[in-house]
């Protein structure tokens, strides 16, 4: 026995109104508008105004009392000196302080190793904000009894002022590459629809460093600070006006 003509008619009036109803709650298919991705590059120079060297102090002593007292003695003398050279103590800092003993072995090597003495080593870094001083604080250290120099190493006192010259003129670069592309292509270049910063953390500076003992740092050839570059770069996505 067949399906009444009305139930078929209601059937497929139903199947007809789902799928209506279905075609109708589908999201419409944006168009993606286009754009185009360009990464700009910028590079800043400056020259220092600021550097840092590193004093270490090394003395050597029967007991332990012998060899930090030995040590104490220079590491005063040093600090006073630099400060009548008007180094403020903000710009003075001790970055290692260490007292280890000295051991010696029997000739006929059975016994445990024995204390022979003590060694004290202090280091103290020294930012300088005036370039013209370097040698004279080299020499000063060394007249002190410093026995290990490292340094000079130079940077600028406001990094932030060279590393923001550097990110205007990676934008500058990307927007240049993409008004580039966009004549070759004949279309035009639109609104920015995203910006990514890959810029490093801050600048980085090409180090000029001497290290060694004041003997042999008293031949070293002249100091030159020459300049520092903060580097930058940027992603930007542009729209694309045809």
């Amino acid at each position: 026995m067949g399906m009444p003509v009305y139930s078929l008619r209601f059937a497929v009036g139903a199947l007809l109104f789902a799928c209506v109803t279905a075609l109708a709650a589908w999201p419409a298919r944006a168009e993606t508008a286009p754009s185009i991705i360009v990464e700009g590059r910028g590079e800043a120079q400056g020259k220092p105004d600021i550097a840092t060297v590193s004093l270490g102090i090394l003395t050597q002593g029967k007991t332990s009392a012998e060899a930090m007292e030995a040590n104490a003695k220079i590491a005063a003398t040093l600090l006073s000196q630099l400060r009548e050279r008007g180094v403020a103590d903000r710009d003075l800092m001790t970055i290692g302080l260490n007292l280890t003993p000295d051991y010696v072995q029997d000739k006929d090597r059975t016994g445990a190793p024995k204390i022979a003495g003590y060694r004290a080593s202090n280091r103290l870094s020294v930012r300088l904000r005036d370039l013209t001083k370097i040698g004279a604080v080299l020499d000063l250290a060394t007249a002190a009894g410093v026995n290990d120099i490292s340094g000079p190493t130079f940077g600028v006192a406001d990094p932030q002022a060279l590393q923001d010259e550097a990110r205007k003129k990676a934008a500058a670069d990307a927007r240049r590459v993409a008004e580039l592309y966009a004549q070759s292509l004949g279309v035009k270049v639109g609104a920015i629809r995203e910006i990514s910063d890959n810029t490093l953390p801050r600048a980085v500076a090409e180090p000029r460093m001497l290290r060694g003992a004041p003997a042999a740092l008293a031949a070293a050839p002249p100091i030159e600070a020459g300049e520092l570059t903060a580097q930058a770069s940027v992603t930007v996505t542009f729209d694309i006006l045809r």
